[in-house]
């Protein structure tokens, strides 16, 4: 429900707002899920923004189907809606939900063309999830032992090639076997030498703000630390390290370091559960409305 705390940003956002034209905004949804799922956001957009900007509410192929397979096969059906719509020639903003975050940032740091100038991820499991989503795993003993052996068989080919959520399963207690064997989140995230290594850091310095917003109440991607990109400890499944002191973050080797001592990288909480993000007002006017906006000089600062 909309906080009556947050009128004064709403007000002074959409005054700001209201004589300049806004950049097109693409939608992209999550996991087992379609455009539909990102419609409740459209109408938040019309709402505060009014009726004349761009919405490109993406569906990943066929859906809920789809949603399933390889990220990089999802990540083509992105950018195929994107490069075929002439209304997004000059850029957009782009706004994805849960996994849908991590398709939206492949075609930010592999493709860029055309550019992504605000990137802003609602609930994405940024490093990956290890774990079974909330309490299922305390009420069902054996999907503990399911868990436990799961590098066993997830990072198997097959499954890396065609299961998207095989392919972001960070398993830090087997980590070496995680960077060697999984087919997408080492890649995506830097931690090994690739190709693609330094234009994925180049796109990644090229937004003007990146906005990873995790919720209080997150119930599906495990650790929930993970929406703000951050992780368990390398052979830990139990103590979190922060970002700012990953070695990763410290070597910046995909940028966020130069995005975040520029202002430009937002870590931000939601309040609402994994499921309820687009229908979170709270959430759109707080973590979102602000930086829609065409000015980006007025964005909060990190």
């Amino acid at each position: 429900m909309f906080n009556h705390k947050y009128s004064l940003l709403l007000l002074l956002a959409v005054s700001a707002t209201s004589a300049l034209a806004h950049l097109p905004i693409v939608l992209v949804h999550g996991i087992l899920s379609d455009d539909y799922g990102m419609a409740p956001t459209e109408i938040y957009i019309r709402k505060y923004m009014g009726e004349d900007v761009y919405i490109k509410n993406v569906q990943l192929g066929l859906g809920e189907v789809s949603s399933l397979t390889s990220i990089y096969h999802q990540a083509e059906y992105l950018r195929d809606a994107i490069v075929n719509d002439p209304k997004l020639k000059d850029g957009f903003n782009i706004v994805a939900h849960s996994q849908g975050g991590l398709v939206a940032r492949y075609y930010l740091q592999k493709h860029n063309s055309p550019q992504v100038h605000t990137y802003i991820s609602w609930g994405s499991p940024q490093q990956g999830v290890f774990g079974i989503p909330g309490t299922y795993d305390d009420r069902m003993v054996w999907l503990d032992v399911l868990e436990a052996y799961a590098y066993k068989f997830i990072y198997a080919k097959p499954l890396q090639k065609y299961i998207g959520a095989a392919s972001y399963w960070h398993d830090t207690l087997h980590w070496e076997k995680y960077i060697a064997k999984s087919a997408f989140l080492p890649f995506l995230n830097n931690e090994k030498d690739h190709p693609d290594a330094e234009l994925f850091k180049k796109n990644v310095c090229s937004v003007k703000n990146m906005v990873f917003v995790k919720s209080t109440q997150e119930d599906i991607v495990e650790p929930s630390a993970s929406c703000h990109f951050e992780f368990y400890k390398k052979g830990s499944k139990s103590e979190i390290e922060k970002l700012v002191d990953s070695q990763e973050y410290k070597d910046d080797v995909l940028g966020l370091r130069t995005l975040n001592e520029s202002g430009r990288l937002h870590l931000l909480l939601a309040e609402c559960t994994h499921s309820n993000f687009q229908e979170d007002e709270d959430n759109f006017v707080k973590n979102t409305l602000p930086f829609l906006i065409a000015d980006s000089e007025t964005a909060p600062a990190a």
